[in-house]
């Protein structure tokens, strides 16, 4: 019986031993060589494209490589493709990303407020409630009159928010409601910021100059 048992324990050490020695050949990938070859431009399938789970599956590798690379959203998990951190990060270099965002982010206003500050146009895609929001829409002004497009038409009738979109870009008069386009002031304000908005000016005015 001790016999038996002292050729269990050997058998037991020496499969303990080849699992050791098979975990020893397994390489390890090199993370920070993967992402420096993503900054220098090659492409995702050359450079991961022999790698699963463990690189694509791995948040702060992907937070990092999509920095350099947006593309690689097309084969993470479905849970990274929804990350709010992952989304944001990726619509630095990218703003189209937006796009594959789901509807819960698109409605969410802290989310949506720090999409407005990386990209204004961004209220396009916002949920119609968010489009309707004041603050949303003064935000993206902030950094672009053309954002005045996205706006809920009640908001592109108020005049403070109009006169905010034409100080950042005169062709913003485009999309002004119909009622203020006939004020002589903002067209004004609209042709001060660029002369160009002459052609968009409504017929009314044009007979006036």
């Amino acid at each position: 019986r001790i016999s038996c048992c002292l050729q269990v324990g050997q058998i037991c050490t020496a499969m303990g031993d080849e699992a050791e020695a098979l975990e020893e050949t397994v390489p390890t990938v090199d993370k920070e060589a993967l992402l420096l070859r993503l900054k220098e431009g090659e492409p995702i399938p050359k450079v991961l494209g022999q790698y699963g789970e463990e690189v694509f599956g791995d948040r702060e590798f992907v937070l990092r490589a999509v920095e350099w690379n947006v593309r690689i959203l097309e084969d993470v998990p479905q849970h990274l493709r929804e990350d709010r951190e992952v989304l944001l990060k990726a619509m630095k270099k990218n703003p189209f990303v937006l796009r594959q965002c789901p509807q819960t982010l698109l409605a969410d206003k802290d989310f949506m407020r720090e999409a407005l500050t990386i990209d204004p146009g961004a209220l396009q895609l916002a949920a119609p409630a968010l489009q309707k929001d004041r603050a949303m829409v003064m935000l993206a002004l902030d950094g672009s009159g053309a954002a005045l497009e996205f706006a809920d038409e009640g908001l592109r009738a108020e005049r403070d928010i109009v006169e905010k979109a034409l100080r950042k870009d005169g062709l913003a008069y485009e999309f002004v409601a119909r009622a203020l386009k006939e004020e002589p002031e903002l067209a004004l304000l609209a042709i001060t910021t660029n002369p160009a908005v002459v052609r968009l000016l409504p017929d009314s005015l044009l007979k006036d100059r």
